[in-house]
């Protein structure tokens, strides 16, 4: 006689066979809860692909029999013993029998027709609820899904748990969102519909426990790969049948872990992929081309299972699976996303992270990082404009180019979430000092392209104050260090100022130090315009000749006082000015303030102080740090400070005395306006190669006594006074932090 695919649950007796003469054949048999024995058998016996609780299935001694195995049946309560979805004791262990040369059969107790790996037992396992790709859980209250329910987490989402309330859906431990699941000594599976894809990517954040017993656990059949952490912390990853121990990445026995699973059905080959709990944070590459298991077929994926044994609790949060590479994935170790770099260059290897390949000056992963465009020169990291909102505003708009990454994903709402930011650092009042972080925003709700920050009530709160921008991506982060300021400055009534303008409007290349410009548009800040010239408030200057020339601010720019004409004045880095506030003309606001990219010593250029014109010359400090010329007196009030402002080996000339008097006939001299008066005056001592006065020589001296200590101040500016004494002739003077 022949038993075939038959199932027998809880009898008094199991299968069982008394003919001393003939032969019983069992096949894809299961025996469950069978009180005297799953096969009870005789002679005359051949049993093979047959399962049972005890050990009984290989009595008999056939082939690829299954003992002392736990079954897992949709409801045991219920009398319902068709085989879960989760089951590893019978599921796709059988053996097919649809061209069986005695008693062919291709269906079920349900009539439903067995395909793949056929399952032991009365019932095929045929799935019912399954879900096409892309999938994501994060087990939070998503749109296209019912809300999850705290507690099991079984049928929820069409989730299959065994026991049904070891598997819960919980809120102490999760990664993502408020809530994610909690495996204790079960498992947990879930159906897919399989499609015609060739490669899968299984994607999840896990804290599994690690390992504490030496043996390999049981994969089931039906699964193409499986790995575990064992005590070290090591993955151990399946290649068919053997486990293999892999020891190039620790998993983190208390943080998540992101781990990515490529399964590539055309090779029947699986890779694993792992890292950090940082967003979007790039995988190291644990193992390729690993073997799946060969029990397991070549079926596209239509079953996802996770298990947790030995009574600890993995937790498991953010699950996808879907067709398309996930962000997290770089395959060539060269700090850049594969898909970003598929999306940009058509390919991996049409560029390398320290490559620039639109030679802007940024690298394609700094371009990574910003998520701006890596093939466009005009496409990178950087603040492009700043200014107040509305001329009366005390807030800094802040504007800066960046972008995101515009390509799909299945795995959005779980591993590839939204996860660039992008930080302002200032500080205030001098830029030398190291920037803190004043506001950090997110990529969620910005689009390619430029994105906006306001500095609230900045303009009242600080005198100056620097900023830039740093870019954040998967834990890594880089700084455009190109700064940009703000300063702001009293403008009172009758009042005469002597200022340069301290930022750089000359962005690109763009030619806008003019005064019919943004550069004049701030000039005018606080200032009162008036067509009638004697109205308005003015600005001086010293033209080429050496002569003093006007202009006034009209209700449509700068107009000069000689011609009546607009203005288009070019206005160099330093160039100093006189500005008057008239007697009581109303105004706007009460300070200036001068917005936008502050100069480097690469972008001012010199001055020429000569000594023709009377000797005098106006010139700014344009550069965001104050230099200090500092006197360190020591005994007999020497001082060791020669050269901190670089004139002296420029061609400055001193004086042969310290007569504070006298200074203008001795040497060159600077001049510092506080306060509507000439407050501060400093003057070179040289020519005293002997005796005492020697520790004068080549040094500032102040007209009030001892050595000078002062600071040329950005925004400020000074005169100059360049002697013809001592064969004094005219020499260049750029601004520069170390002459």
């Amino acid at each position: 006689g022949k038993l075939d695919d038959s199932a027998l649950v809880d009898p008094n007796g199991g299968f069982y066979h008394s003919h001393a003469t003939s032969k019983t054949y069992y096949k894809n048999c299961l025996a469950y809860d069978c009180d005297n024995g799953g096969f009870v058998t005789h002679t005359n016996v051949s049993i093979s692909y047959c399962a049972s609780d005890d050990n009984t299935a290989d009595d008999s001694g056939g082939s690829g029999n299954r003992t002392n195995q736990t079954f897992t049946f949709v409801d045991t309560n219920a009398a319902n013993y068709h085989l879960a979805l989760n089951d590893t004791g019978a599921l796709g262990f059988g053996t097919d029998l649809s061209s069986d040369s005695s008693y062919a059969i291709d269906d079920d107790i349900d009539s439903e027709e067995r395909s793949g790996s056929w399952d032991i037992g009365a019932d095929e396992y045929v799935m019912t609820d399954s879900y096409a790709l892309p999938f994501v859980e994060t087990f939070e209250d998503l749109p296209l899904y019912m809300a999850h329910v705290i507690g099991n987490l079984h049928n929820q989402h069409s989730w299959i748990t065994s026991p049904t309330n070891n598997v819960l859906v919980q809120t102490a431990t999760a990664y993502g969102g408020g809530k994610a699941a909690s495996i204790t000594n079960a498992n947990m599976s879930h159906t897919f519909s399989s499609g015609t894809e060739t490669t899968v990517w299984v994607d999840s954040y896990l804290k599994p426990p690690r390992r504490n017993i030496n043996s390999n656990p049981t994969p089931a059949a039906n699964s193409a790969a499986a790995f575990y952490v064992n005590y070290y912390g090591e993955v151990v990853a399946l290649s068919n049948t053997t486990w293999i121990t892999l020891t190039n990445y620790i998993i983190s026995a208390s943080d998540w872990t992101r781990f990515t699973l490529k399964l590539d059905y055309s090779s029947s080959k699986w890779s694993l992929y792992a890292c950090g709990s940082t967003s979007n944070e790039l995988t190291t590459t644990i193992a390729t081309n690993l073997a799946f298991q060969a029990t397991a077929g070549n079926s596209v994926i239509d079953l996802l299972r996770m298990t947790q044994g030995s009574n600890n609790t993995a937790y498991v949060d953010n699950i996808s699976v879907g067709t398309n590479i996930p962000f997290c994935i770089d395959t060539d170790n060269d700090g850049m996303s594969d898909a970003w770099e598929n999306e940009r260059f058509g390919a991996t290897t049409n560029s390398s992270g320290s490559a620039d390949s639109d030679s802007d000056g940024w690298t394609d992963r700094q371009e990574y990082i910003a998520g701006t465009d890596p093939t466009n020169s005009s496409s990178y990291l950087k603040i492009v404009t700043a200014d107040l909102p509305t001329e009366t505003s005390s807030d800094i708009l802040l504007t800066w180019q960046s972008g995101k990454y515009s390509g799909s994903s299945d795995y959005y709402e779980a591993g590839d979430m939204v996860g660039r930011t992008y930080t302002i650092q200032a500080v205030n009042n001098n830029a030398s000092l190291t920037k803190n972080s004043v506001a950090t925003v997110s990529e969620d709700g910005l689009t390619t392209g430029t994105n906006t920050w306001t500095d609230n009530n900045a303009v009242d709160l600080y005198s100056s104050r620097f900023y830039h921008i740093v870019a954040t991506h998967g834990g890594v982060s880089y700084t455009n260090t190109e700064q940009w300021a703000m300063f702001v400055e009293d403008r009172v009534a009758s009042t005469k100022y002597l200022i340069c303008v301290p930022i750089d409007y000359n962005i690109s290349g763009t030619g806008f130090n003019n005064l019919n410009s943004s550069l004049g548009n701030q000039l005018a800040r606080g200032l009162y315009s008036n067509n009638t010239e004697n109205a308005a408030d003015t600005i001086e200057y010293l033209n080429p000749t050496g002569g003093y020339a006007t202009c006034y601010l009209a209700a449509n720019g700068w107009i000069d006082s000689d011609t009546g004409d607009p203005t288009n004045l070019t206005v160099t880095p330093g160039m100093a000015f006189w500005v008057q506030r008239g007697t009581d003309s109303p105004n706007t606001r009460s300070n200036a303030v001068y917005v936008g990219r502050a100069f480097t010593e690469s972008t001012v250029t010199n001055f020429t102080f000569k000594t023709n014109n009377g000797g005098y010359t106006m010139f700014g400090w344009p550069l965001p740090v104050a230099i200090h010329h500092e006197s360190t007196e020591v005994v007999l009030k020497y001082s060791t400070q020669t050269n901190q402002l670089g004139f002296v080996a420029a061609g400055a000339i001193g004086g042969t005395t310290i007569n504070r008097y006298q200074p203008e006939n001795q040497g060159d001299s600077i001049w510092i306006w506080k306060n509507g008066t000439w407050k501060e005056q400093y003057w070179l001592v040289k020519g005293l190669d002997s005796g005492f006065w020697i520790n004068y020589n080549h040094k500032w001296y102040d007209a009030r006594g001892g050595f000078a200590d002062f600071y040329l101040e950005p925004g400020k500016a000074y005169y100059y006074y360049h002697t013809t004494n001592n064969t004094g002739t005219n020499f260049p003077w750029t601004p520069n932090y170390n002459p």
